[in-house]
């Protein structure tokens, strides 16, 4: 153990203009809770306080410390890291339980259950026999959990908007992406899948994720009210660490030795089914994933499957001054991440020129590529430090 009083000092902050800006409420209950945990445990470490702050970003975590005057022990990094592969996407919001989570939940899932963006409870309840549909947006949940009993329903590469269900299962969970209004449509159409009385379990986000998150849970619980009785445990639910995730803490300044990602467990009694929301194509605005190696690199807008496109003309274009290529936050309100349209594995992204080009240049297989297209082929990989 060794004091972190030195690392806080000598922490630097993102520019303003480039991070998420706390407004003051939610700045001062992030100091007061923090405040408030090094106060009543003793020789907390870091990882510890992390998990305890209520979804509060690790970064966030250690600039309520500083702005509190405190001194907090921090465990020494161990190179241990272990990552998902192929890696998960920023893009399509993939955070996968721990097996601990993921085995106590699949208990909690009676007769014939639907998992909605769960890969890691459906290949357990599949493993075990127990009757099972999961449905993924990522085309590779088989090879990441070793998805291959032949009678589990598995339809990958589907987006959950874009489903109609039969009200057959007993049970479901699902983890949407923690934003609007993929929250609430996925919670109705589990509801409308689920018979009467079955039970439903979502992860809740902890109140300090982000300035509106208690507003937030507001609304998740609101919609639950509307299905049955509800009742909450909290900080039951843990993830492991993708690797964007942990490539953009160690660029903001954060290391961190354990999963830090909890969150709350709605259980929801599926008295009164919702009805389904309005199924919604694929639209051009959305992320589309691409493989190269174990990376995967995420693009969106442009025509996918255009013709008549020049990867030629092809250029990428980073962030700041110094023309950055390297994130160092996933937050979907950073300015960088609003204006990128590709994002990969490695928390790297950027402004496409053609981005209709790169979904082309992507789809095809890099043994087929002419010199030039090759050559901007491998400049693309280069640029977003993705293994080729």
């Amino acid at each position: 153990m060794e004091l972190f009083a030195s690392f806080l000092k000598d922490f630097t902050s993102v520019a303003p203009s480039e991070r998420l800006k706390m407004n003051s409420r939610y700045e001062e209950q992030a100091q007061a809770l923090v405040l408030n945990l090094t106060t009543t445990i003793p020789d907390v470490t870091f990882d510890r306080l992390v998990r305890m702050s209520q979804g509060l970003y690790p970064a966030d975590v250690l600039r309520a410390a500083r702005s509190a005057h405190v001194d907090i022990a921090m465990t020494k990094p161990d190179d241990c890291a272990t990552d998902t592969k192929p890696h998960p996407s920023p893009a399509t919001s993939e955070w996968f339980f721990t097996d601990e989570t993921a085995s106590t939940l699949a208990e909690h899932l009676p007769g014939r259950a639907l998992c909605l963006g769960t890969p890691s409870v459906a290949s357990i309840k599949a493993r075990a026999g127990d009757p099972v549909t999961l449905i993924d947006v990522s085309p590779w949940a088989r090879e990441r959990f070793g998805l291959s009993e032949p009678h589990a329903d598995v339809r990958l590469g589907t987006r959950v908007e874009s489903v109609e269900l039969d009200a057959q299962y007993d049970s479901a969970i699902l983890d949407p992406p923690w934003y609007f209004p993929a929250l609430t449509n996925w919670l109705r159409l589990a509801s409308s899948a689920v018979k009467t009385g079955g039970t439903i379990l979502i992860p809740l986000l902890g109140a300090l994720t982000r300035p509106s998150a208690e507003a937030d849970r507001a609304l998740i619980t609101a919609t639950a009210s509307k299905i049955g009785k509800w009742t909450v445990r909290p900080n039951c639910v843990a993830y492991e660490t993708p690797r964007f995730e942990r490539l953009a803490l160690e660029r903001s300044g954060v290391v961190l030795t354990s999963p830090w990602r909890y969150s709350d467990l709605l259980i929801i009694s599926n008295a009164n089914r919702a009805n389904a929301p309005e199924r919604t194509p694929s639209l051009n605005e959305e992320w589309i994933d691409f493989r190269i190696g174990n990376s995967i690199i995420a693009v969106r807008g442009g025509q996918h499957g255009s013709t008549n496109t020049d990867a030629g003309d092809l250029t990428l274009s980073g962030f700041g001054p110094e023309e950055s290529f390297q994130l160092d936050t996933v937050s979907r309100r950073d300015q960088r991440v609003k204006r990128a349209n590709v994002w990969t594995s490695e928390n790297t992204a950027a402004v496409c020129s053609d981005a209709a080009a790169l979904k082309q240049l992507l789809s095809r297989d890099p043994r087929s590529l002419n010199r030039i297209d090759r050559d901007v082929f491998e400049r693309v990989v280069s640029q977003l430090e993705l293994s080729n």
